[in-house]
């Protein structure tokens, strides 16, 4: 099976998808420094911890989001490096120990 790509769409694609629910992601901090200030009383405690815990999350989703990112940048060098004959062999999508 052939296929072709147009590594522009993809980028484009990519950064108005994936970019702007990046931007947002890291933005999202803010939202918990805020809460953090607020007098929750007995609910500090528990709250703050919560924040942690997404701080944690927000922290890995960002990680995993510039390693796709990356990958995805690395598949659309190869392609283009190749003219589009990389014969569906995309190193930067491989699983470390798999055969392409």
């Amino acid at each position: 099976m052939s296929f072709e790509i147009d590594p522009s769409r993809v980028r484009g694609v990519w950064a108005d998808g994936v970019g702007e629910g990046r931007e947002q992601l890291a933005g999202s901090q803010g939202d918990r420094d805020t809460a953090r200030g607020q007098s929750l009383e007995d609910l500090a405690g528990p709250m703050g911890a919560a924040a942690d815990v997404l701080d944690g999350v927000t922290a890995t989703a960002l990680a995993v989001v510039d390693e796709l990112g990356e990958a995805m940048l690395a598949c659309l060098a190869t392609y283009e490096a190749t003219d589009g004959a990389s014969a569906s062999s995309f190193p930067a999508l491989t699983m470390p120990g798999q055969v392409p």
